[in-house]
Protein backbone atom coordinates (compact mmCIF):
# COMPACT_ATOMS: atom_id res chain seq x y z
CA UNK A 1 0.00 0.00 0.00
CA UNK A 2 2.66 2.23 0.90
CA UNK A 3 4.22 2.11 -2.47
CA UNK A 4 0.79 2.83 -4.41
CA UNK A 5 1.06 5.94 -2.10
CA UNK A 6 4.32 7.06 -3.27
CA UNK A 7 3.29 6.64 -7.08
CA UNK A 8 0.14 8.61 -6.98
CA UNK A 9 2.59 11.39 -5.20
CA UNK A 10 5.15 10.80 -8.31
CA UNK A 11 3.00 10.93 -10.65
CA UNK A 12 1.00 14.20 -8.83
CA UNK A 13 4.03 16.20 -9.56
CA UNK A 14 4.88 15.22 -13.23
CA UNK A 15 0.75 16.14 -13.88
CA UNK A 16 0.13 19.65 -15.17
CA UNK A 17 -1.59 21.46 -11.68
CA UNK A 18 -5.24 21.04 -11.23
CA UNK A 19 -7.74 23.71 -12.11
CA UNK A 20 -7.62 26.68 -9.62
CA UNK A 21 -10.58 26.91 -7.31
CA UNK A 22 -11.90 28.18 -3.72
CA UNK A 23 -10.23 25.82 -1.62
CA UNK A 24 -13.14 25.31 1.51
CA UNK A 25 -11.59 25.33 4.72
CA UNK A 26 -11.58 21.21 5.22
CA UNK A 27 -9.34 20.78 1.69
CA UNK A 28 -6.19 23.19 3.20
CA UNK A 29 -4.30 20.97 5.92
CA UNK A 30 -2.03 22.37 8.49
CA UNK A 31 1.39 21.90 8.36
CA UNK A 32 2.54 20.34 11.41
CA UNK A 33 6.63 19.05 10.74
CA UNK A 34 8.43 19.38 7.81
CA UNK A 35 8.91 16.73 5.40
CA UNK A 36 12.03 15.07 4.39
CA UNK A 37 11.60 15.95 0.66
CA UNK A 38 9.93 19.06 -1.59
CA UNK A 39 7.65 16.65 -2.94
CA UNK A 40 6.80 14.94 -0.07
CA UNK A 41 6.06 18.15 2.23
CA UNK A 42 3.73 19.63 -0.78
CA UNK A 43 2.22 16.58 -1.67
CA UNK A 44 1.25 16.14 1.89
CA UNK A 45 -0.45 19.29 1.83
CA UNK A 46 -2.09 19.72 -1.73
CA UNK A 47 -5.19 18.60 -2.31
CA UNK A 48 -4.73 16.66 -6.17
CA UNK A 49 -7.78 15.00 -6.02
CA UNK A 50 -10.69 15.48 -8.82
CA UNK A 51 -11.53 19.45 -8.40
CA UNK A 52 -14.79 20.37 -7.28
CA UNK A 53 -17.05 22.33 -9.60
CA UNK A 54 -16.76 25.75 -9.36
CA UNK A 55 -19.00 28.17 -7.52
CA UNK A 56 -21.47 30.64 -9.96
CA UNK A 57 -19.39 33.42 -9.97
CA UNK A 58 -15.95 31.65 -9.31
CA UNK A 59 -13.07 34.67 -9.65
CA UNK A 60 -10.32 32.64 -8.63
CA UNK A 61 -9.04 32.10 -12.19
CA UNK A 62 -9.59 35.63 -13.28
CA UNK A 63 -7.30 36.41 -9.98
CA UNK A 64 -4.55 34.08 -10.96
CA UNK A 65 -3.94 35.91 -13.91
CA UNK A 66 -4.19 39.18 -12.31
CA UNK A 67 -1.72 38.28 -9.47
CA UNK A 68 0.40 36.45 -12.08
CA UNK A 69 0.73 40.12 -14.34
CA UNK A 70 2.35 41.45 -10.87
CA UNK A 71 4.37 38.95 -9.16
CA UNK A 72 6.05 36.89 -12.77
CA UNK A 73 7.06 33.18 -12.30
CA UNK A 74 10.84 32.81 -11.02
CA UNK A 75 11.91 29.32 -10.73
CA UNK A 76 14.64 30.02 -7.93
CA UNK A 77 14.94 32.09 -4.89
CA UNK A 78 15.30 35.04 -5.09
CA UNK A 79 14.37 38.23 -2.63
CA UNK A 80 11.49 40.63 -2.99
CA UNK A 81 11.32 44.63 -2.60
CA UNK A 82 11.06 44.30 1.21
CA UNK A 83 13.72 41.55 1.37
CA UNK A 84 11.83 38.44 2.21
CA UNK A 85 13.23 34.87 0.28
CA UNK A 86 10.37 34.05 -2.26
CA UNK A 87 10.16 31.63 -4.65
CA UNK A 88 7.55 30.82 -8.01
CA UNK A 89 4.67 33.33 -8.26
CA UNK A 90 5.21 35.49 -5.33
CA UNK A 91 5.33 32.34 -2.42
CA UNK A 92 6.86 33.83 1.15
CA UNK A 93 9.24 31.31 1.73
CA UNK A 94 9.59 30.57 5.35
CA UNK A 95 12.22 29.76 8.00
CA UNK A 96 10.78 26.12 7.50
CA UNK A 97 10.51 25.88 3.68
CA UNK A 98 13.86 27.23 3.04
CA UNK A 99 16.17 24.29 3.34
CA UNK A 100 13.58 22.38 1.07
CA UNK A 101 14.19 25.32 -1.72
CA UNK A 102 17.79 26.08 -1.79
CA UNK A 103 19.91 24.97 -4.62
CA UNK A 104 16.45 24.12 -6.29
CA UNK A 105 14.92 24.87 -9.64
CA UNK A 106 11.02 24.34 -10.02
CA UNK A 107 9.23 22.50 -12.65
CA UNK A 108 6.23 24.26 -13.84
CA UNK A 109 3.87 21.95 -12.26
CA UNK A 110 5.30 22.68 -8.34
CA UNK A 111 4.89 26.39 -9.22
CA UNK A 112 1.77 25.99 -10.19
CA UNK A 113 1.24 23.69 -6.93
CA UNK A 114 2.32 26.03 -4.74
CA UNK A 115 0.22 29.33 -6.37
CA UNK A 116 -2.85 27.19 -6.03
CA UNK A 117 -1.94 26.35 -2.63
CA UNK A 118 -1.60 30.13 -2.02
CA UNK A 119 -4.34 30.93 -3.36
CA UNK A 120 -6.70 29.22 -1.56
CA UNK A 121 -4.96 30.03 1.59
CA UNK A 122 -5.95 33.74 0.51
CA UNK A 123 -9.41 33.32 -0.14
CA UNK A 124 -9.78 31.73 3.60
CA UNK A 125 -8.72 34.67 4.99
CA UNK A 126 -10.63 36.79 3.22
CA UNK A 127 -13.82 35.24 3.64
CA UNK A 128 -13.10 34.97 7.29
CA UNK A 129 -12.50 38.92 6.93
CA UNK A 130 -15.02 40.24 4.60
CA UNK A 131 -17.63 37.30 4.54
CA UNK A 132 -21.07 37.50 2.54
CA UNK A 133 -19.53 41.32 1.36
CA UNK A 134 -17.26 39.94 -0.58
CA UNK A 135 -20.03 38.74 -3.35
CA UNK A 136 -21.25 41.80 -3.32
CA UNK A 137 -18.14 43.10 -5.25
CA UNK A 138 -17.21 43.38 -8.88
CA UNK A 139 -14.73 41.22 -10.07
CA UNK A 140 -12.16 44.41 -10.54
CA UNK A 141 -12.41 44.39 -7.20
CA UNK A 142 -12.40 41.07 -5.75
CA UNK A 143 -8.95 40.99 -7.96
CA UNK A 144 -7.67 43.93 -6.33
CA UNK A 145 -8.02 42.33 -2.69
CA UNK A 146 -7.32 39.19 -3.75
CA UNK A 147 -3.96 41.30 -4.90
CA UNK A 148 -4.04 43.16 -2.00
CA UNK A 149 -3.90 40.04 0.59
CA UNK A 150 -1.48 37.63 -1.83
CA UNK A 151 1.29 40.93 -1.17
CA UNK A 152 0.49 41.37 1.77
CA UNK A 153 -0.45 45.00 2.11
CA UNK A 154 -4.16 44.88 2.35
CA UNK A 155 -4.08 42.43 5.65
CA UNK A 156 -2.09 45.03 7.42
CA UNK A 157 -4.51 48.00 6.85
CA UNK A 158 -7.31 47.14 8.99
CA UNK A 159 -9.30 51.02 8.29
CA UNK A 160 -8.93 50.27 4.29
CA UNK A 161 -10.99 46.53 4.77
CA UNK A 162 -13.92 48.50 7.05
CA UNK A 163 -13.68 50.93 4.76
CA UNK A 164 -14.46 48.44 1.86
CA UNK A 165 -16.96 45.99 3.94
CA UNK A 166 -19.18 49.19 4.87
CA UNK A 167 -19.15 50.64 1.26
CA UNK A 168 -16.87 54.09 1.31
CA UNK A 169 -14.51 53.12 -1.74
CA UNK A 170 -13.18 56.08 -2.48
CA UNK A 171 -12.10 56.37 1.37
CA UNK A 172 -10.91 52.87 1.41
CA UNK A 173 -8.49 54.03 -1.84
CA UNK A 174 -6.98 56.82 -0.02
CA UNK A 175 -6.43 54.91 3.00
CA UNK A 176 -4.85 52.23 1.24
CA UNK A 177 -2.18 54.55 -0.09
CA UNK A 178 -2.04 55.92 2.83
CA UNK A 179 1.24 53.87 3.80
CA UNK A 180 4.51 54.36 4.53
CA UNK A 181 5.78 51.54 2.17
CA UNK A 182 3.36 52.53 -0.85
CA UNK A 183 5.33 56.39 -0.23
CA UNK A 184 8.93 54.71 -0.06
CA UNK A 185 8.13 52.70 -3.45
CA UNK A 186 6.45 55.84 -5.24
CA UNK A 187 9.97 57.63 -4.31
CA UNK A 188 12.06 55.18 -5.18
CA UNK A 189 9.94 54.38 -8.22
CA UNK A 190 9.14 50.62 -7.54
CA UNK A 191 6.78 48.98 -9.36
CA UNK A 192 5.10 48.11 -5.95
CA UNK A 193 3.96 51.94 -6.06
CA UNK A 194 1.90 51.31 -10.03
CA UNK A 195 0.65 47.76 -8.50
CA UNK A 196 -0.71 49.49 -5.22
CA UNK A 197 -2.28 52.62 -7.19
CA UNK A 198 -4.26 50.14 -9.80
CA UNK A 199 -5.92 48.27 -7.09
CA UNK A 200 -6.78 51.71 -5.34
CA UNK A 201 -7.91 52.97 -8.79
CA UNK A 202 -10.27 49.80 -8.70
CA UNK A 203 -11.48 50.66 -5.13
CA UNK A 204 -12.74 53.67 -6.08
CA UNK A 205 -14.50 52.85 -9.61
CA UNK A 206 -16.40 50.76 -7.35
CA UNK A 207 -18.19 53.52 -5.93
CA UNK A 208 -19.94 54.11 -9.23
CA UNK A 209 -21.41 50.84 -9.77
CA UNK A 210 -22.88 50.95 -6.25
CA UNK A 211 -23.33 54.92 -6.05
CA UNK A 212 -21.54 55.57 -2.99
CA UNK A 213 -18.68 57.19 -1.95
Amino acid sequence: MSGAKKTIKNEAMDMPPPPIHFTPPAMVQKVNKPANSFANYYNSNINFAKPQAAKTGDITSKAAQYVRQHEGSRNRLYKDSRGYWTIGIGHLVTAQELPLFKNRVLSAAEIESIFSKDLASKMQAINAKFGAKFDTFSDNLKCAVIDGYFRGDLPGSSKTIDLLIRGNFKQAAAEYLNNKEYHSAKASGSGVAKRMEQNANIMAQEANLHHTA
